[in-house]
């Protein structure tokens, strides 16, 4: 797997309910490697990291930032604002197994795009947004967090 594939933990948690756990295991050590990766560069705190693991977002601006190299390196986000399309063929290899999860989850980055527009001058912040966002329309489509 490459490091197109989400990167954000928070994400995964709710897009990979019903695959293989194959798959899941892949997006998961994807998702890992990137999220440590982005930690270094962005000077993010282990706390801000165990957020993530937890399934919540981070509070601080370094957890803000975490969340924005993430979405940026796994192509959640580009040039600031959420990328649709490209979260969409990343989430391809899940997705294609359920017509009715790729159907929610269509309906999830719609809401968000339009919810969030083109985000803040701040693109830490716009992925914080982002991931609230796709967290709460997550568990207003029914993708509760998986485990």
């Amino acid at each position: 797997m490459t490091s197109t594939l989400i990167g954000s933990l928070v994400l995964i948690s709710f897009l990979c309910i019903g695959a293989s756990d194959p798959d899941k295991e892949k997006l998961r050590e994807a998702a890992k490697s990137i999220m440590y990766d982005c930690k270094g560069k962005v000077g993010a705190s282990d706390a801000d990291v165990q957020s993530l693991l937890d399934k919540t977002i981070p509070t601080t601006k370094e957890g803000a930032c975490l969340l924005e190299c993430i979405f940026t390196t796994s192509k959640v986000m580009k040039d600031g604002t959420l990328d649709k399309d490209a979260t969409l063929k990343t989430l391809e290899v899940v997705l294609k197994k359920d017509k009715d999860k790729e159907a929610k989850v269509t309906q999830i980055l719609d809401a968000c795009q339009k919810q969030i527009g083109k985000g803040t001058d701040d693109k830490c912040q716009t992925a914080k947004m982002i991931a609230d966002c796709l967290q709460k329309q997550g568990k207003l489509a029914g993708l509760s967090p998986s485990s």
